[in-house]
């Protein structure tokens, strides 16, 4: 399949998160303001200073077929997305690999999913530590992205029933970063 037909069967997926957002928009309003978290390779990310990913490759291919146009990107950190849309309006629209959760469906519409995936955890390749349970945790530093499921997942099956302590958990602002202290052996997963 190629590209172009790929963009056009998700990008009704699209489609329908931008109807919610084009009820929310002023009358006069021709313009929607996205926004996205670079640093989550390859969904949205920066490549010579330019936003480029998956999700903005579908985000600019659905508006390309509506009456509107998109406005400059706005980034953020990941947590701070939700409240740029619903409390500051500073973005019109989220284009961020955002997993859909019911605390989420509370505050923001989402459109229908176009990828699905699993949570996994991150060890050095050739590491002794290889965990097949939560109690193996024990005693290890951990870090996550801070504001999204993997965080939650951490918070609530390690640090929550006191299987890592809390100076054993790192959060980070960006995926990246969790991924390069794992490389540079600060944290064990």
């Amino acid at each position: 399949m190629s590209r172009r037909t790929y963009l056009k069967l998700t990008g009704g997926a699209g489609a329908v998160g931008l109807t919610g957002v084009a009820g929310c928009l002023g009358e006069n309003t021709t313009t929607i303001t996205p926004g996205t978290a670079p640093g989550f390779p390859p969904f949205e990310m920066r490549e010579d200073g330019e936003l480029i990913g998956f999700d903005i490759d579908l985000l600019e291919a659905v508006v390309a077929e509506t009456d509107y146009e998109l406005g400059e990107w706005a980034t953020f950190e990941f947590d701070s997305l939700i409240p740029a849309l619903t409390q500051n309006e500073e973005i019109d629209v989220i284009a961020a690999a955002m997993t859909i959760t019911e605390d989420r469906q509370e505050t923001i519409a989402f459109s229908d999913p176009y990828w699905e995936s699993d949570q996994a955890i991150l060890v050095r390749e050739g590491g002794d530590f290889q965990p097949g349970a939560w109690a193996d945790f024990e005693g290890v530093r951990v870090g996550a992205q801070s504001g999204t499921t993997g965080a939650d997942q951490v918070q609530s099956n390690l640090v929550d029933p006191g299987i890592i302590a809390d100076e054993d958990y790192s959060t980070y602002d960006s995926y990246v970063f969790a991924v390069e202290d794992l490389v540079n052996e600060n944290v064990e997963a």
